[in-house]
């Protein structure tokens, strides 16, 4: 039986861990994770994470804000075999340090989020296409935020209280939406889509909850990425490509 080949950056902890351990959980998987050094994630356990028949864990070193790791940690696959990939989840991203409104905001640490957000992105795409080509129905999902869209800014604004929402995060991923949608126009042969994962009691979750005044996040890691990898599944170039989409499977408005 063929399997299907998963990559995932940033699975170290919230959506890329519960995002891990969920594709182990299938058989006939082969889950490849990036993790900023290969050891340091092996001493924490992942590679304890239960794996179903057939199935096994790749994990490979993706340094968020380095552009050469993503080519280096492809060439490193395919030496080990790895010659497609079904499915890449661009999942990896850190958010402000501190909730600012843009008057206050550091230009130097903007300008690194969207290094990591943004720029890390591409830089993974450029060197997975030429795997993600070699499968038959292959995908490209990148992990955004209710945050970038522009058509519901007024809304979420309104939401925090009127708070600052740390425009370095909202922006990186509004310009990640772009990529993907050009992900989808320039590739007919693929299906992308970039998701919004839901506000998840994740530890960037439960921190920015804590800077917009809330208890805790409104939703659960372990429920939305259920819905996710459903969503993932039944995700294909007719339906689902080129659209922004909650974790319900609903459109966001760009």
């Amino acid at each position: 039986m063929s399997t299907t080949n998963v990559l995932i950056t940033g699975v170290n902890r919230g959506v890329g861990l519960a995002l891990l351990q969920t594709y182990l959980a299938r058989p006939n998987h082969i889950v490849i994770g990036s993790v900023r050094e290969v050891a340091a994630a092996k001493s924490k356990g992942l590679e304890d994470i239960p794996v179903a028949s057939g199935s096994k864990l790749i994990l490979i070193k993706i340094e968020l804000a380095s552009f050469i790791d993503p080519a280096q940690a492809i060439n490193e696959l395919e030496k080990q075999g790895i010659m497609k990939l079904d499915i890449v989840i661009a999942n990896a991203a850190v958010s402000v340090k501190a909730v600012l409104p843009a008057a206050e905001g550091d230009a130097e640490e903007f300008a690194n989020i969207l290094a990591i957000n943004t720029v890390g992105p591409v830089a993974l795409f450029a060197a997975t296409k030429p795997l993600l080509d070699r499968a038959e129905k292959p995908k490209w999902v990148s992990v955004s935020s209710s945050v970038a869209s522009l058509a519901n800014h007024e809304a979420s604004f309104a939401y925090l209280g009127g708070r600052p929402m740390g425009f370095g995060y909202g922006a990186s991923k509004a310009a990640l939406n772009h990529l993907t949608l050009n992900i989808h126009s320039e590739n007919p042969n693929l299906t992308a889509i970039a998701l919004d994962p839901g506000f998840l009691d994740t530890d960037m979750g439960n921190a920015g909850a804590k800077a917009f005044g809330m208890e805790k996040p409104p939703h659960h890691v372990g429920d939305n990425v259920k819905a996710i990898v459903k969503l993932v599944d039944a995700a294909t170039r007719e339906t689902h490509s080129g659209k922004f989409l909650n974790f319900e499977g609903q459109e966001v408005p760009w």
